[in-house]
Order: C-alpha cells, then sequence, then structure tokens
C-alpha cells in the first residue's frame, strides 16, 4: 500500500484509504489478470468505505476438499480410522495431479463471477470453473465489477458436466 503505482492509483481515484490483500502485494504492478486482461488499475475501485480496493485471490479447483471428505467418509467406516496427518498432507499432495487446473491468481471480480456464476448455474459443492472457462462468461469493464453472461454460463457448465464420467 505503500508503493509509488497504488499511491498514485489513490490520489487518481481520490480514495480516503487503500484496502489490498496479500496477492495484490506479492504480485508485479505491471500483472495482468489471466482471465479477464485487465491490468492492475484497471481492477482497482473504490469500495464502500470511499477506500481503494485491490483484491487478488488465488483461484483452485475444489478437488483436495471433495478428496478429503471421500476419504474421511470411508475412514469412519472402518472400525479403526486411518486418516491421520500423513493422510492428509498425503490427499493434498495427489489432488493437484486429480485437478483440472493449476491455482491461478486472479483478480476478486474474476472470482466473484466464479461464485455467482455457480449459483446461476445451479452446480455442485465441489464445482469448478477453470480460468479459461471463466473468461469465456465474463464481460469485464474497467474499474467495476463484471458482469456474467448467463447463457454462455450455462453452456460451459453443461459442457463441462458431459466430461465427468459417471
Amino acid at each position: 500500500e505503500y508503493s509509488l503505482s497504488t499511491q498514485k492509483l489513490k490520489k487518481s481515484f481520490d480514495a480516503k484509504g487503500i484496502h489490498i490483500n496479500k496477492w495484490w502485494v506479492r504480485t508485479s504492478t505491471l500483472w495482468i489478470c489471466p482471465v479477464c486482461n485487465r491490468n492492475k488499475s484497471q481492477i482497482v475501485k473504490l469500495n464502500k468505505h470511499g477506500d481503494l480496493s485491490g483484491q487478488l485471490h488465488e483461484h483452485h479447483d475444489h478437488m483436495s476438499e471433495l478428496l478429503k471428505l471421500v476419504f474421511d467418509s470411508i475412514s469412519s467406516e472402518r472400525e479403526s480410522r486411518i486418516a491421520g496427518i500423513d493422510s492428509l498432507k498425503f490427499i493434498e499432495k495427489i489432488s493437484f495431479a486429480l485437478s483440472a487446473y493449476e491455482n491461478t491468481i486472479i483478480c476478486s471480480d474474476c472470482n466473484k463471477a466464479d461464485a455467482d456464476a455457480k449459483r446461476i448455474v445451479k452446480a455442485h459443492k465441489f464445482f469448478s470453473f477453470s480460468p479459461k472457462e471463466i473468461s469465456e462468461f465474463v464481460i469485464a469493464f474497467p474499474n467495476k465489477e463484471h458482469q456474467i453472461n448467463e447463457e454462455v454460463a450455462k453452456k460451459v457448465a453443461e459442457i463441462k458436466e458431459k466430461e465427468v464420467p459417471e
């Protein structure tokens, strides 16, 4: 929040303060969202408190959460529990091999569009849109929340559901 570029943005938006997170700080000032292709100066906006808000998130497939749930379910059905610290570490490691995409830093608007689209398509709890899939249904504007093309989101979800083996 003390960088020259952030201070310039604060001044240009006439913001009261600055509200940024760790991913904003850890990424380059030249970083561009891989989903909506906006740079940081196009992502920031004023929040309800009048602060300059710049938020980035690590978007991930929910495979590890699903694997933990399945493993815990199987383990609880046994006479002696087999789930321990090492088991959970193993699940974390193998979940990446089963994930549909790598963890990816995306802007908060794309992250919110993902969550909103999942509600629109009535996706199950562990459903994940990949960054590429999100890019197909977001309608991005500089310094504003994204809109969602609901029809495209439904088509993307429909295609994705067909790819999952029964």
